[in-house]
Order: C-alpha cells, then sequence, then structure tokens
C-alpha cells in the first residue's frame, strides 16, 4: 500500500535517512508531474526529477533545510524544468544565428489550423511537438500559467508566446486528425 503524502505537512531532512523517506514518499508524484511537463521525454523527466533531488540534498547537508514539504519538491521541480528550457532557447538562439549567417534558411513552423483537445490526450502527444510550442504549452495547461507568466518564464514577448501556444494547439490538432484517420 502507498502512502500519500500530506501537501500540508513538512518532513523532517535533517538525517540522510530522513532524506531518503522524504524522497521515497514524494518521488512518483513528482515524477509524474515533471512527466506531464516534458511531455513524457523520460530521459528529459529523469534528468529534472534527479536535479530536483540533489538540490533538497545539498540543501539539507548545507543546513539551509530541516523540514520540507512536497510543495517544495514540486516548485525545485518546475524551476528545473524552466532553466532546461532557457538554456535549450539559448543554445537553439545561438544555433539560428551560426545557421543564418552561414546560408540563410531560417525553420519555420508551418502554420495549421486550431482545435481543442482533452487534457488526456493533449499530454500524450505532448511528446511529438517542438521542444519550444511542448514547454509553452505544458506550463499553460499543465501548471495553469497565463500567457504573460508563460513568456516571461520562456523570455519571450507576449505575442511571439501567443502565437507559439497557437501553432503547439494548430500541430496537435493536426496530428489528432491524421490519427484519427488510421
Amino acid at each position: 500500500m502507498t502512502i500519500q503524502p500530506d501537501a500540508s505537512k513538512r518532513y523532517s531532512v535533517t538525517t540522510p535517512q530522513g532524506v531518503i523517506d522524504f524522497f521515497e514518499l514524494v518521488s512518483n508524484d513528482v515524477h509524474r508531474y515533471v512527466s506531464r511537463l516534458t511531455g513524457g521525454n523520460r530521459q528529459l523527466t529523469e534528468d529534472i526529477v534527479q536535479d530536483a533531488f540533489l538540490s533538497l540534498v545539498r540543501h539539507a547537508n548545507n543546513g539551509l533545510l530541516s523540514e520540507v514539504g512536497p510543495g517544495w519538491m514540486m516548485t525545485t521541480a518546475r524551476r528545473r524544468f524552466i532553466d532546461h528550457v532557457r538554456s535549450v532557447d539559448r543554445e537553439q538562439r545561438r544555433l539560428n544565428v551560426y545557421q543564418r549567417a552561414g546560408d540563410g534558411v531560417t525553420d519555420e513552423c508551418r502554420d495549421i489550423e486550431a482545435g481543442v483537445l482533452s487534457a488526456d490526450r493533449a499530454s500524450a502527444l505532448l511528446g511529438v511537438l517542438p521542444e519550444q510550442e511542448r514547454w509553452a504549452l505544458s506550463l499553460q495547461v499543465v501548471d495553469g500559467l497565463s500567457i504573460t507568466e508563460v513568456a516571461a518564464l520562456l523570455g519571450r514577448s507576449v505575442e511571439a508566446t501567443t502565437s507559439l501556444l497557437a501553432r503547439a494547439r494548430r500541430r496537435l490538432r493536426t496530428i489528432v486528425e491524421a490519427t484519427d484517420g488510421d
């Protein structure tokens, strides 16, 4: 029988066993949450979850934390996800500059008609979206963030984020229509 963590309770992490017990208590929930953010990308999910728990261990070992709740882990994991998004975005911009300088070609996402999906189906399909679209849509749908908040987290303008989210929804609609016809 699995014990569910109490979101309002704080758990002691002053001893190595306390950290292990807390990890065992919340790891499945943190993993599920991060998996939804990453669109089911297993390797990225594992990396983010591990990094979040390493942060807990570092904070506990340095005496910065004595008690922690499940919300702390979720917030830390979400921050690690956002750090990853920003890092990949910086790298992509760097590559785009080199690409434009080399041959003048840019990658453009095709414009696809908008549609609506159930949350479960959208979550299952997120993995096929380009990273920026997947991340923006995940932050808006999974975390319930506004477009302004998503834009700020991704370091984009509100207008660019609105376009990105629209492209993501259109792409999902096209994928669903293609798979429904099979």
